[in-house]
């Protein structure tokens, strides 16, 4: 959720080469970008929140 309240979801699809995919979904975010992105992360670390030590820049799929 954004601070007004809006919803953006987040998905994390796992591959068994150990990649994660991360997709952003922030079209009704009403002040943002209101765009849908993948990211692909490596490396998870186990801090308070999810983490990973590398990811490549966020690319608009829709």
């Amino acid at each position: 959720m954004t601070v007004e309240g809006d919803p953006i979801p987040v998905t994390y699809a796992a591959g068994a080469d150990g990649r994660v995919e991360i997709t952003t979904d922030s079209r009704k975010d009403g002040f943002g970008t209101q765009v849908v992105t993948r990211r692909t992360c490596t490396d998870p670390v186990a801090a308070p929140e999810l983490e990973f030590a590398h990811c490549s820049e966020p690319t608009p799929i829709e």
